[in-house]
């Protein structure tokens, strides 16, 4: 839409005020949908706060030693395991680069496909 475009266009750019978040409400679910933090059904990191695997996700893990905190790094890890790297000739990157369109429909890539 319009409204999207626009968007797109002040993406990166400062606001020109000051905001801060007041109020978010504290659950699981609420940290997900609103601030982008992994569902506890997430392949790659269940919990919020430690690097517990699945099987030993608790209540308690911010209070257990057994788990370290999740650190800087680990996101760019996490990203870097989802990556697929393919080498390729700069002529093959302009062919494949000149078929790909950006496909906007409901049960489309939602991207470039």
């Amino acid at each position: 839409s319009h409204e999207d475009a626009r968007r797109a266009d002040c993406s990166g750019q400062p606001l020109g005020c000051r905001l801060a978040l007041l109020y978010v409400k504290g659950d699981w679910a609420e940290f997900c949908l609103t601030l982008g933090f992994n569902t506890w059904t997430s392949s790659m990191r269940h919990c919020l706060f430690c690097n517990a695997p699945p099987n030993a996700l608790h209540p308690e893990c911010l209070d257990s030693a057994a788990w370290r905190d999740n650190e800087d790094g680990d996101y760019e890890e996490l990203c870097g395991r989802c990556e697929v790297r393919v080498s390729m000739t700069p002529a093959a990157h302009g062919q494949i680069l000149a078929e790909l369109r950006y496909d906007k429909r409901v049960q489309g890539a939602r991207g470039r496909a």
